[in-house]
């Protein structure tokens, strides 16, 4: 009887352990992408309410200026992940877009005033277009 004990206790505690602790990681991780996705959804509205703003007041160069900016955020966040996949793994649909967006910025030149860094940023992310590479 003791043999038995040695044996299944240690199991139940160990079964116990991993139910509470898959409860516990899924209930914070749950709470984070509820936040997350909150926050991303804020920012968003926020940024179109103020293009349209913008744009209703017969603004349309500060509206191409928020836009603008909103894009360059844009290619750095996309950038960050395509750079992180490997070049023979990047879909297609990524380049060309990438490709678009790049086609776009050079018939339509737009610097960060005052951020270097953001257009070096920018750029090298168009240069992974050009020779696909990963880094």
């Amino acid at each position: 009887m003791k043999k038995y004990v040695t044996i299944l206790l240690p199991i139940v505690m160990l079964i116990i352990g991993l139910a509470g602790g898959w409860f516990a990681s899924a209930h914070f991780y749950n709470r984070w992408i509820e936040w997350y996705m909150m926050t991303s959804a804020s920012n968003s509205l926020g940024e179109r309410c103020r293009a349209l703003t913008e744009l209703r007041a017969g603004d349309t160069n500060q509206t191409a200026q928020t836009l603008e900016t909103l894009m360059d955020g844009d290619i750095l966040d996309f950038g960050s992940f395509f750079r992180d996949t490997p070049a023979d793994k990047r879909r297609p649909q990524d380049i060309r877009l990438l490709t678009a967006v790049r086609d776009y910025r050079a018939a339509h030149p737009w610097k960060a005033a005052g951020y270097p860094d953001i257009d070096k940023g920018v750029a090298d992310v168009f240069a992974l277009v050009s020779t696909n590479q990963s880094r």
